[in-house]
């Protein structure tokens, strides 16, 4: 497993910061040979007060159909505009980060990002959708892919999630880029969200 690039072991934990420079440390301890390890990363929790503005856009395959009663989905909001207690409850779906963009084809690429203090022009645009693109190697890629997206939009939290999805069944091996496009881009000083994700052979 150690030479397939898409095998992982994934550790999830979840602390709640105020806005922010940050770093935070990992240690990992083997109990049978009592060898240890570190892993050291800087954050930077930015604010999402004020204007319309989005967040990063989290690329997974890691993901699941949320359970109606699901304890996720418990608290605030509800199924139908996308809302739970969790930021990666997006609909019927509960989706979990995951530490590579590298993917075996035939996976299936999910995109989420949310839309924090989304103005009354956002909640119309989310009516129509969500806009995609993808290139190959930067160049926009063209031939028939199986992708999609949908918003859902939280009037009472003026956040609109939107989630999207690649099927790389059809993609040959290689880099790709998801794009996409923010709401009322055309007034926006950055106009889309883009993540970069690496396609194997199966």
């Amino acid at each position: 497993a150690a030479d397939d690039e898409t095998v992982f072991l994934t550790y999830n934990g979840r602390i709640d910061l105020a806005p922010g420079h940050y770093s935070f440390k990992v240690l990992l301890r083997d109990d049978r040979s009592g060898r240890m390890g570190t892993c050291e990363q800087a954050v930077e929790v930015p604010s999402f007060s004020g204007h319309s503005v989005p967040s990063s856009l989290l690329l997974t395959r890691q993901v699941r159909q949320r359970a109606q009663g699901d304890d996720s989905s418990a608290g605030k909001g509800s199924q139908a505009d996308g809302s739970g207690r969790d930021l990666l409850d997006v609909g019927e779906l509960s989706l979990a980060p995951e530490p590579g963009r590298v993917f075996r084809q035939g996976h299936v690429v999910y995109g989420v990002y949310h839309l924090y203090n989304a103005s009354e022009a956002d909640f119309q645009a989310a009516e129509q959708g969500m806009q995609l693109a993808l290139q190959k190697d930067r160049e926009w890629y063209t031939d028939a892919v199986g992708a999609g997206g949908q918003a859902f939009p939280d009037r009472s939290n003026q956040l609109i999630r939107y989630v999207a999805w690649v099927d790389t069944e059809k993609l040959p091996p290689g880099r790709y880029t998801i794009v996409a496009v923010l709401p009322n881009h055309q007034t926006r000083q950055v106009p889309d969200l883009s993540g970069d994700f690496e396609v194997l052979a199966p």
